[in-house]
């Protein structure tokens, strides 16, 4: 298991929400298929931020053949999704687009990309790869409705999306 940017022992002084993450992992990949040889099989699966992540990655090209399928476990449909559910629907703030899109500047001149390219839900609609989506019904950091709407945008391959009401 790796650290995503900003988290644990990876390094890096920003979170990158997934996208800036998706090339870090594609070097990982290519070294685990280096290292074991291309009987290697990998799954991608990654919970909440992690889960967008391997969507995110999912959708990458070109994505090395020994990745087999996706597990999307409670994950986010985008960061401008999930920023302004959290200004809404958990701050109880009016989601002012506006601060959003500030934010978003800033975020691209001190990290490097923009809320807009972390979008995990672009990347379901591109992945040829089998997806299962799991995603707890009571879920109040990313809600059920993204992890259906995930599931949906998958068109190019099989999948299934899975809900309960177990704890996080």
């Amino acid at each position: 298991m790796a650290d995503a940017r900003g988290h644990g022992m990876s390094g890096g002084d920003y979170v990158g929400m997934g996208f800036k993450d998706r090339d870090d992992y594609i070097g990982r990949l290519n070294r685990i298929v280096t290292a074991v040889g291309d009987d290697a099989q990998n799954l991608l699966h990654g919970i909440s931020m992690g889960s967008s992540t391997a969507l995110m990655l999912s959708a990458n090209d070109p994505l090395p053949s020994q990745v087999r399928a996706v597990i999307d476990n409670c994950g986010y449909t985008s960061v401008n999704d999930e920023i302004s559910y959290q200004v809404h629907n958990v701050a109880h703030v009016p989601a002012f687009i506006p601060a959003v899109a500030v934010a978003s500047l800033e975020t691209k001149l001190t990290a490097g990309y923009w809320f807009g390219d972390a979008d995990a839900l672009a990347a379901a609609e591109k992945t040829k790869l089998p997806v299962f989506v799991v995603h707890g019904d009571a879920d109040t950091y990313n809600p059920t409705w993204m992890g259906k709407k995930i599931c949906a945008a998958v068109t190019s391959s099989p999948k299934r999306f899975r809900s309960g009401c177990w704890a996080r």
